[in-house]
């Protein structure tokens, strides 16, 4: 038996060669053999940097064999028939194939804005179909007798580089030397960018608007929208070119609403009847079209000792008409000492869905409510982040467009306002109105050491969000992120 299992495996067709066998017998025999591949060329890439096309000045790239040429040697009878030597590999593009560009979708962190004084704050806007961000911010002297300023810069989509930064208004128009240093931009669907700054010196606590329809290159003179101000919370913008402002009055001690119409006329300041004071904070959205759209807005109120732990929920039609107010409070640590909520952001996520975040002075907790039906009705205020600490978190919020989920994304957990410390991005998602909200079970990595505040944007239907925040004091940093692989947990 073991002589017959012997005789037929002599028989058998004998294996087939391996690379390193038919290697070996290519150097002794001077011949490739049998009928396997033989080694394709490598291509060397010139330098000399990405162009559209070939360009014959360049170096053309090189084809080098990744070993010795050698014929084919004879093949045995019966034999498959040989392919050609070399064998011939898949044709390739042309190399280069595509022209250089700016990438503003990075997987890492950019530094955008630079300065030697300290970044208070940063605000982003994109574009709401071509999803290209531009980023304002407000910067501190050293010194008392030096000006505050704001700042701008853009990416301009046509060159895809990001446009010299400017500094927002000079002498009168520019940022007055008080703790009431802010700035605000958006961008409507005809590209226009808006920005809004204050307050400055004249007008007396006033609030100045410019705007560029070059896509940052000129910008229009500065020109006054309200006066007696203690500056401005949020601005957001409509794909018709409409713009609504919110700030605070000082005289009235109330929120107020600027709004811009499609024709470009600013209209007089309009007062919202809720209490506030210099302390107060709010965001502001838009959602839906036409004579649908709603302005939904959120403030704190309302003086020291008083309502400082409340929410006023706003909403009314974006054409005008009466306000829709609902109240709700957060308990404070303790009785003696109301709280203050601060750091209100406002995402407008899939179907018209508003997330509000924010968080409350003394403690390192996150906050969150949602509203489904333009502020006619919300949600239960949610606990988001929960930690043991006192440093209350920056947090922004954006949407997966392919579900009701989000993603909320908070600073943790020093204080990098004004020194350098340890503070990075964390992520939690869920969805909002379920109460499911779930830290990241992989470590969100932003490229943030000592990030403080926080800002980002989200175009209607994109799935690329754009995430700002001051870093290390003294810069703003800038990158992309793709929500629907991070809401959820990278699923």
């Amino acid at each position: 038996m073991i002589m017959l299992i012997l005789v037929l495996a002599s028989c058998g067709t004998p294996p087939p060669l391996t690379f390193e066998q038919a290697q070996a017998t290519a150097l002794v025999a001077g011949c490739w053999p049998g009928n396997g591949h033989t080694p394709l060329p490598i291509t060397v890439t010139p330098l000399g940097g990405f162009v559209a096309t070939p360009d014959a000045a360049l170096p053309t790239p090189t084809s080098l064999p990744t070993s010795t040429t050698y014929p084919r040697c004879t093949p045995e009878p019966d034999a498959p028939t040989l392919m050609p030597y070399p064998t011939p590999g898949p044709t390739r593009a042309p190399f280069p194939t595509r022209a250089a560009f700016q990438s503003t979708e990075s997987e890492s962190a950019a530094t955008v804005l630079q300065f030697s004084e300290t970044v208070l704050h940063v605000d982003v806007a994109v574009h709401p179909t071509e999803n290209w961000p531009v980023v304002t911010t407000v910067t501190a002297p050293f010194t008392v007798k030096d000006d505050p300023r704001a700042v701008i810069r853009v990416f301009d989509p046509r060159t895809r580089r990001w446009r010299d930064a400017i500094s927002l208004g000079s002498g009168t128009s520019g940022l007055a030397r008080t703790r009431f240093r802010t700035a605000q931009v958006g961008i409507t669907g005809d590209g226009t960018i808006h920005a809004v700054w204050g307050v400055v010196t004249t007008p007396r606590l006033g609030l100045m608007a410019s705007s560029s329809t070059d896509r940052g290159a000129t910008w229009s003179t500065p020109a006054p929208i309200a006066a007696n101000t203690y500056g401005v919370l949020d601005l957001a913008t409509t794909a018709d070119g409409q713009v609504a402002v919110l700030a605070l009055s000082e005289a009235a001690q109330q929120p107020l609403l600027i709004q811009r119409s499609s024709a470009g006329i600013w209209q007089p300041p309009e007062m919202i009847p809720v209490p506030a004071w210099y302390g107060s904070q709010g965001a502001l959205a838009i959602v839906g079209d036409g004579d649908a759209a709603r302005i939904v807005a959120v403030t704190t109120g309302g003086g020291l000792g008083s309502s400082d732990n409340t929410l006023f929920l706003l909403s009314r039609p974006l054409s005008g008409g009466a306000w829709q107010i609902e109240r709700r409070s957060v308990p404070s640590l303790t009785q003696e000492n109301a709280s203050l909520l601060i750091n209100l952001r406002a995402a407008v996520l899939r179907n018209g869905r508003v997330l509000i975040t924010f968080a409350m002075s003394g403690r390192a907790t996150g906050f969150a409510i949602h509203t489904t039906d333009g502020g006619r009705t919300w949600g239960a205020i949610e606990t988001v982040f929960a930690h043991a600490g006192t440093m209350p978190p920056f947090m922004v919020a954006a949407g997966d467009q392919r579900s009701d989920r989000a993603l909320v994304i908070r600073t943790c957990c020093g204080d990098a306002t004004f020194v350098s410390a340890e503070s990075t991005h964390s992520l939690a998602w869920g969805t909002p109105g379920q109460r499911d909200w779930q830290p990241a079970a992989f470590p969100f990595v932003s490229g943030a050491v000592a990030a403080a505040d926080t800002a980002i944007a989200q175009a209607p239907g994109a799935q690329v969000a754009w995430l700002a925040w001051v870093e290390n004091v003294h810069q703003v940093q800038l990158r992309a992120l793709n929500v629907p692989q991070l809401a959820g947990g990278g699923q």
